[in-house]
Protein backbone atom coordinates (compact mmCIF):
# COMPACT_ATOMS: atom_id res chain seq x y z
CA UNK A 1 0.00 0.00 0.00
CA UNK A 2 1.53 3.38 -0.94
CA UNK A 3 2.45 5.69 1.89
CA UNK A 4 0.48 8.93 2.26
CA UNK A 5 2.00 11.90 0.45
CA UNK A 6 3.35 14.81 2.52
CA UNK A 7 0.87 17.66 2.97
CA UNK A 8 0.47 19.60 -0.25
CA UNK A 9 2.29 17.00 -2.38
CA UNK A 10 1.04 14.31 -4.74
CA UNK A 11 2.06 10.69 -4.68
CA UNK A 12 4.70 9.71 -7.21
CA UNK A 13 4.03 6.91 -9.69
CA UNK A 14 6.13 4.79 -12.03
CA UNK A 15 5.02 7.10 -14.85
CA UNK A 16 6.44 10.12 -13.00
CA UNK A 17 9.75 8.32 -12.67
CA UNK A 18 9.70 7.36 -16.35
CA UNK A 19 8.90 10.89 -17.50
CA UNK A 20 11.78 12.33 -15.47
CA UNK A 21 14.10 9.85 -17.17
CA UNK A 22 12.67 10.83 -20.56
CA UNK A 23 13.20 14.48 -19.75
CA UNK A 24 16.88 13.81 -18.99
CA UNK A 25 17.44 12.59 -22.56
CA UNK A 26 15.29 15.33 -24.13
CA UNK A 27 12.79 12.82 -25.48
CA UNK A 28 10.14 14.28 -27.79
CA UNK A 29 7.21 12.79 -25.88
CA UNK A 30 6.19 12.15 -22.30
CA UNK A 31 4.05 9.11 -21.56
CA UNK A 32 0.87 8.47 -19.63
CA UNK A 33 1.14 4.67 -19.66
CA UNK A 34 3.82 2.10 -20.37
CA UNK A 35 1.33 0.37 -22.66
CA UNK A 36 1.27 3.22 -25.18
CA UNK A 37 2.26 2.40 -28.73
CA UNK A 38 5.25 4.72 -29.07
CA UNK A 39 9.01 4.35 -28.83
CA UNK A 40 9.24 6.11 -25.46
CA UNK A 41 6.69 3.89 -23.69
CA UNK A 42 8.02 0.69 -25.27
CA UNK A 43 11.59 1.35 -24.15
CA UNK A 44 10.59 2.48 -20.66
CA UNK A 45 8.58 -0.73 -20.25
CA UNK A 46 11.51 -2.77 -21.57
CA UNK A 47 14.07 -1.41 -19.11
CA UNK A 48 12.17 -0.09 -16.08
CA UNK A 49 11.90 -3.15 -13.82
CA UNK A 50 15.27 -4.60 -14.80
CA UNK A 51 17.21 -1.42 -14.07
CA UNK A 52 15.21 -0.67 -10.90
CA UNK A 53 16.04 -4.11 -9.51
CA UNK A 54 19.69 -3.79 -10.54
CA UNK A 55 20.14 -0.44 -8.78
CA UNK A 56 18.26 -1.82 -5.78
CA UNK A 57 20.82 -4.66 -5.66
CA UNK A 58 23.83 -2.33 -5.70
CA UNK A 59 23.92 -1.81 -1.93
CA UNK A 60 22.41 -3.06 1.29
CA UNK A 61 19.86 -0.24 1.23
CA UNK A 62 18.16 0.32 4.58
CA UNK A 63 14.76 0.96 3.01
CA UNK A 64 14.84 -2.41 1.20
CA UNK A 65 15.93 -4.59 4.12
CA UNK A 66 13.56 -7.44 4.95
CA UNK A 67 13.82 -10.27 7.49
CA UNK A 68 11.66 -13.35 7.11
CA UNK A 69 11.56 -17.00 8.11
CA UNK A 70 12.96 -19.16 5.33
CA UNK A 71 10.87 -22.01 3.90
CA UNK A 72 12.52 -25.36 4.60
CA UNK A 73 12.76 -27.58 1.50
CA UNK A 74 15.13 -30.38 2.51
CA UNK A 75 16.73 -31.59 5.75
CA UNK A 76 19.63 -34.00 6.15
CA UNK A 77 19.07 -37.44 7.74
CA UNK A 78 19.35 -37.32 11.51
CA UNK A 79 18.17 -33.74 11.89
CA UNK A 80 15.06 -33.07 14.02
CA UNK A 81 13.12 -32.40 10.81
CA UNK A 82 14.22 -35.70 9.23
CA UNK A 83 14.95 -38.07 12.16
CA UNK A 84 13.92 -41.34 10.53
CA UNK A 85 15.81 -41.08 7.26
CA UNK A 86 18.39 -43.82 6.77
CA UNK A 87 20.58 -45.08 3.98
CA UNK A 88 23.06 -43.43 1.63
CA UNK A 89 22.81 -39.86 0.46
CA UNK A 90 20.29 -39.10 -2.30
CA UNK A 91 19.18 -35.90 -4.01
CA UNK A 92 16.23 -35.86 -1.61
CA UNK A 93 18.75 -34.53 0.93
CA UNK A 94 20.68 -31.27 0.94
CA UNK A 95 24.07 -31.55 -0.76
CA UNK A 96 26.91 -32.29 1.69
CA UNK A 97 28.17 -30.81 3.92
CA UNK A 98 24.98 -28.82 4.49
CA UNK A 99 22.21 -29.90 6.86
CA UNK A 100 19.39 -27.73 5.54
CA UNK A 101 18.15 -26.46 2.20
CA UNK A 102 15.75 -23.53 2.19
CA UNK A 103 13.81 -21.97 -0.67
CA UNK A 104 15.24 -18.70 -1.92
CA UNK A 105 12.66 -15.99 -1.07
CA UNK A 106 10.57 -15.09 -4.10
CA UNK A 107 10.86 -11.36 -3.36
CA UNK A 108 14.62 -11.42 -2.77
CA UNK A 109 16.98 -9.37 -4.94
CA UNK A 110 20.15 -9.77 -2.89
CA UNK A 111 20.55 -12.20 0.00
CA UNK A 112 22.44 -10.75 2.96
CA UNK A 113 22.75 -13.24 5.80
CA UNK A 114 21.21 -16.15 7.71
CA UNK A 115 20.69 -16.38 11.45
CA UNK A 116 18.70 -18.44 13.95
CA UNK A 117 15.17 -17.61 14.98
CA UNK A 118 15.17 -16.27 18.55
CA UNK A 119 15.04 -19.18 21.03
CA UNK A 120 15.54 -21.65 18.17
CA UNK A 121 19.29 -22.24 18.45
CA UNK A 122 20.49 -25.26 20.47
CA UNK A 123 21.04 -24.39 24.13
CA UNK A 124 24.64 -24.32 25.34
CA UNK A 125 23.82 -23.65 29.00
CA UNK A 126 24.12 -27.29 30.09
CA UNK A 127 27.31 -28.13 28.21
CA UNK A 128 30.94 -27.59 29.04
CA UNK A 129 32.21 -24.29 27.58
CA UNK A 130 34.36 -24.80 24.52
CA UNK A 131 36.44 -21.71 25.21
CA UNK A 132 37.18 -19.24 27.95
CA UNK A 133 35.12 -16.57 26.17
CA UNK A 134 32.21 -14.96 27.95
CA UNK A 135 28.99 -16.31 26.44
CA UNK A 136 25.72 -14.36 26.33
CA UNK A 137 23.10 -15.53 28.81
CA UNK A 138 20.25 -13.97 26.86
CA UNK A 139 18.44 -16.93 25.31
CA UNK A 140 16.48 -14.64 22.98
CA UNK A 141 19.62 -13.38 21.23
CA UNK A 142 19.97 -15.42 18.04
CA UNK A 143 23.71 -14.95 17.69
CA UNK A 144 25.83 -13.78 14.77
CA UNK A 145 25.13 -14.64 11.13
CA UNK A 146 25.76 -18.21 10.06
CA UNK A 147 27.54 -19.62 7.04
CA UNK A 148 25.46 -20.15 3.92
CA UNK A 149 25.74 -20.38 0.16
CA UNK A 150 23.25 -19.79 -2.65
CA UNK A 151 22.75 -22.68 -5.07
CA UNK A 152 20.29 -24.19 -7.57
CA UNK A 153 18.23 -27.32 -6.95
CA UNK A 154 17.59 -29.69 -9.84
CA UNK A 155 14.81 -32.09 -8.83
CA UNK A 156 14.19 -35.38 -10.65
CA UNK A 157 12.05 -38.43 -9.87
CA UNK A 158 11.27 -41.65 -11.74
CA UNK A 159 7.68 -42.32 -12.83
CA UNK A 160 6.06 -45.52 -11.59
CA UNK A 161 2.62 -45.00 -13.15
CA UNK A 162 0.12 -42.38 -14.26
CA UNK A 163 -3.43 -42.46 -12.97
CA UNK A 164 -6.51 -42.54 -15.20
CA UNK A 165 -7.98 -39.28 -13.97
CA UNK A 166 -8.57 -35.69 -14.98
CA UNK A 167 -6.19 -34.06 -14.40
CA UNK A 168 -3.88 -37.05 -14.49
CA UNK A 169 -1.61 -37.71 -11.52
CA UNK A 170 1.95 -38.86 -12.00
CA UNK A 171 3.11 -41.23 -9.25
CA UNK A 172 6.87 -41.26 -8.63
CA UNK A 173 9.37 -43.34 -6.72
CA UNK A 174 9.94 -40.58 -4.16
CA UNK A 175 7.78 -40.00 -1.12
CA UNK A 176 7.42 -37.17 -0.57
CA UNK A 177 7.98 -36.02 -4.10
CA UNK A 178 10.34 -33.01 -3.86
CA UNK A 179 8.06 -30.58 -5.66
CA UNK A 180 5.70 -27.79 -4.73
CA UNK A 181 2.60 -26.25 -6.29
CA UNK A 182 3.42 -24.22 -9.42
CA UNK A 183 6.89 -25.77 -9.85
CA UNK A 184 7.69 -26.10 -13.55
CA UNK A 185 7.99 -29.79 -14.52
CA UNK A 186 9.37 -31.46 -17.63
CA UNK A 187 8.25 -35.02 -18.48
CA UNK A 188 10.63 -37.26 -20.44
CA UNK A 189 11.34 -40.90 -21.25
CA UNK A 190 7.76 -42.16 -21.59
CA UNK A 191 7.72 -45.24 -23.83
CA UNK A 192 4.11 -46.06 -24.85
CA UNK A 193 3.27 -44.25 -28.12
CA UNK A 194 0.02 -42.94 -26.67
CA UNK A 195 2.03 -41.02 -24.09
CA UNK A 196 4.66 -39.69 -26.46
CA UNK A 197 3.10 -36.18 -26.59
CA UNK A 198 3.97 -35.72 -22.91
CA UNK A 199 7.69 -36.18 -23.51
CA UNK A 200 9.50 -32.88 -23.40
CA UNK A 201 6.34 -30.98 -22.47
CA UNK A 202 6.41 -28.46 -19.66
CA UNK A 203 3.72 -28.48 -16.99
CA UNK A 204 3.02 -26.79 -13.67
CA UNK A 205 2.45 -28.80 -10.52
CA UNK A 206 -1.24 -28.26 -9.79
CA UNK A 207 -1.36 -30.34 -6.62
CA UNK A 208 1.34 -32.27 -4.74
CA UNK A 209 0.65 -35.06 -2.23
CA UNK A 210 2.86 -37.91 -1.03
CA UNK A 211 4.64 -39.36 -4.08
CA UNK A 212 2.19 -37.98 -6.63
CA UNK A 213 1.86 -34.74 -8.52
CA UNK A 214 -1.04 -33.47 -10.62
CA UNK A 215 -0.10 -31.60 -13.76
CA UNK A 216 -1.65 -28.58 -15.41
CA UNK A 217 -1.03 -26.34 -18.37
CA UNK A 218 2.15 -24.26 -17.78
CA UNK A 219 0.20 -21.07 -18.50
CA UNK A 220 -2.31 -21.82 -15.75
CA UNK A 221 -1.99 -20.03 -12.42
CA UNK A 222 -3.91 -20.42 -9.19
CA UNK A 223 -6.79 -20.41 -8.52
CA UNK A 224 -7.98 -23.16 -10.86
CA UNK A 225 -11.47 -23.53 -12.21
CA UNK A 226 -13.32 -26.53 -13.65
CA UNK A 227 -12.09 -25.82 -17.19
CA UNK A 228 -8.40 -25.98 -16.29
CA UNK A 229 -7.54 -29.62 -16.95
CA UNK A 230 -4.32 -31.21 -18.12
CA UNK A 231 -3.58 -30.40 -21.76
CA UNK A 232 -3.32 -34.09 -22.71
CA UNK A 233 -5.97 -36.85 -22.18
CA UNK A 234 -5.80 -39.09 -19.10
CA UNK A 235 -3.69 -42.21 -19.37
CA UNK A 236 -4.03 -45.73 -17.99
CA UNK A 237 -1.93 -46.96 -15.06
CA UNK A 238 1.07 -49.19 -15.51
CA UNK A 239 3.80 -46.96 -16.90
CA UNK A 240 7.13 -48.19 -15.63
CA UNK A 241 9.53 -45.93 -17.54
CA UNK A 242 9.95 -42.20 -17.65
CA UNK A 243 10.92 -39.41 -15.28
CA UNK A 244 9.89 -35.92 -14.27
CA UNK A 245 12.28 -33.06 -13.65
CA UNK A 246 11.50 -29.64 -12.31
CA UNK A 247 13.14 -26.53 -13.60
CA UNK A 248 15.99 -25.44 -11.35
CA UNK A 249 15.25 -22.94 -8.62
CA UNK A 250 17.49 -21.04 -6.23
CA UNK A 251 17.98 -22.29 -2.70
CA UNK A 252 19.88 -21.35 0.46
CA UNK A 253 22.20 -24.04 1.87
CA UNK A 254 23.14 -23.69 5.54
CA UNK A 255 23.52 -25.64 8.78
CA UNK A 256 21.16 -23.26 10.56
CA UNK A 257 17.99 -24.76 12.03
CA UNK A 258 14.77 -22.71 11.74
CA UNK A 259 16.63 -20.10 9.75
CA UNK A 260 15.79 -16.44 9.38
CA UNK A 261 16.97 -14.71 6.22
CA UNK A 262 17.83 -11.05 5.88
CA UNK A 263 17.80 -9.80 2.31
CA UNK A 264 17.16 -6.92 -0.04
CA UNK A 265 13.55 -7.12 -1.17
CA UNK A 266 11.82 -5.54 -4.16
CA UNK A 267 10.35 -2.15 -3.23
CA UNK A 268 8.15 -0.92 -6.08
CA UNK A 269 6.66 2.21 -4.50
CA UNK A 270 8.81 5.24 -5.47
CA UNK A 271 7.38 7.18 -2.51
CA UNK A 272 9.37 4.91 -0.19
CA UNK A 273 12.69 5.42 -1.97
CA UNK A 274 15.12 7.89 -0.37
CA UNK A 275 15.84 10.94 -2.53
CA UNK A 276 19.39 9.83 -3.29
CA UNK A 277 18.25 6.41 -4.49
CA UNK A 278 15.39 7.93 -6.45
CA UNK A 279 17.72 10.24 -8.40
CA UNK A 280 20.24 7.45 -8.96
CA UNK A 281 17.56 5.19 -10.45
CA UNK A 282 16.06 7.93 -12.65
CA UNK A 283 19.51 8.67 -14.07
CA UNK A 284 20.24 4.95 -14.56
CA UNK A 285 16.95 4.45 -16.39
CA UNK A 286 17.67 7.49 -18.56
CA UNK A 287 21.03 6.01 -19.50
CA UNK A 288 19.57 2.74 -20.74
CA UNK A 289 16.75 4.29 -22.76
CA UNK A 290 19.01 7.01 -24.18
CA UNK A 291 20.47 5.06 -27.09
CA UNK A 292 17.29 3.31 -28.39
CA UNK A 293 15.38 6.62 -28.25
CA UNK A 294 18.01 9.24 -29.16
CA UNK A 295 20.59 7.08 -30.95
CA UNK A 296 23.42 8.71 -28.97
CA UNK A 297 25.99 6.37 -27.41
CA UNK A 298 27.82 9.35 -25.95
CA UNK A 299 24.68 10.42 -24.08
CA UNK A 300 24.31 6.91 -22.70
CA UNK A 301 27.95 6.84 -21.50
CA UNK A 302 27.65 10.26 -19.88
CA UNK A 303 24.48 9.27 -18.05
CA UNK A 304 25.96 5.96 -16.88
CA UNK A 305 28.95 7.79 -15.42
CA UNK A 306 26.60 10.26 -13.71
CA UNK A 307 24.45 7.40 -12.39
CA UNK A 308 27.51 5.64 -10.93
CA UNK A 309 28.45 8.80 -9.07
CA UNK A 310 24.91 9.16 -7.71
CA UNK A 311 24.88 5.54 -6.55
CA UNK A 312 28.16 6.05 -4.67
CA UNK A 313 26.78 9.14 -2.94
CA UNK A 314 23.53 7.33 -2.15
CA UNK A 315 25.53 4.52 -0.54
CA UNK A 316 27.26 7.04 1.71
CA UNK A 317 24.01 8.64 2.78
CA UNK A 318 22.42 5.26 3.39
CA UNK A 319 25.41 4.03 5.40
CA UNK A 320 25.34 7.10 7.64
CA UNK A 321 21.77 6.31 8.70
CA UNK A 322 22.09 3.87 11.56
CA UNK A 323 24.80 2.25 13.66
CA UNK A 324 28.09 1.76 11.84
CA UNK A 325 31.06 -0.08 13.30
CA UNK A 326 34.35 -0.82 11.59
CA UNK A 327 35.91 -2.78 14.45
CA UNK A 328 38.11 -5.68 13.37
CA UNK A 329 38.73 -8.36 15.99
CA UNK A 330 42.27 -9.82 15.83
CA UNK A 331 42.47 -13.49 14.94
CA UNK A 332 44.11 -14.40 18.27
CA UNK A 333 40.98 -13.10 20.03
CA UNK A 334 38.51 -14.59 17.53
CA UNK A 335 39.81 -18.13 18.12
CA UNK A 336 38.88 -17.74 21.79
CA UNK A 337 35.24 -17.31 20.87
CA UNK A 338 34.84 -13.55 20.62
CA UNK A 339 34.08 -11.90 17.33
CA UNK A 340 32.66 -8.76 15.81
CA UNK A 341 28.95 -9.08 16.63
CA UNK A 342 27.44 -6.56 14.22
CA UNK A 343 24.77 -9.09 13.21
CA UNK A 344 22.06 -6.52 12.46
CA UNK A 345 23.57 -5.67 9.09
CA UNK A 346 25.28 -2.29 9.19
CA UNK A 347 28.19 -3.55 7.13
CA UNK A 348 30.36 -6.12 8.88
CA UNK A 349 27.64 -8.57 9.96
CA UNK A 350 30.03 -10.84 11.78
CA UNK A 351 32.68 -11.32 9.11
CA UNK A 352 35.12 -8.52 10.02
CA UNK A 353 34.83 -6.72 6.72
CA UNK A 354 36.34 -3.59 8.19
CA UNK A 355 35.89 -0.66 5.84
CA UNK A 356 34.72 -2.90 2.99
CA UNK A 357 31.02 -3.27 2.25
CA UNK A 358 29.61 -6.09 0.07
CA UNK A 359 28.59 -3.89 -2.83
CA UNK A 360 27.99 -5.32 -6.29
CA UNK A 361 29.83 -3.50 -9.11
CA UNK A 362 28.60 -0.28 -10.65
CA UNK A 363 27.51 0.08 -14.28
CA UNK A 364 30.16 -0.47 -16.92
CA UNK A 365 30.88 2.73 -18.84
CA UNK A 366 32.33 2.35 -22.33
Amino acid sequence: MPIPAPFGQELLTDIDVANQALAMISARNQITSMEQNNVEAKNVKLFYKKIRNQVMSMAWWNFARKTAALELFKAAPGTPENPDAVGPWTDANPPPPWLYEYRYPVDCLLFRYVTFKPNAQPSLTSTTPLTSAIMSSDSWWPGPPQKFIVANDFTQANITHITNSIPCTIITDKNPVPLEILDLITVSGLVPPAMAPMNGADFRARFVAASGVQLSDPNTLLPFDTTNTVIYPPYVPGVTKGSIKSGSFKVILTNTVQALGCYTTIVTDPNVWPNEFYNAFVTSLAAFIAYPISGSLQLKSNLLAEANGMIIEARKSDGNEGITSQDVVPDWIRVRGLQYQDWWGSGGVGWDQGSFTPYPPLFSVS
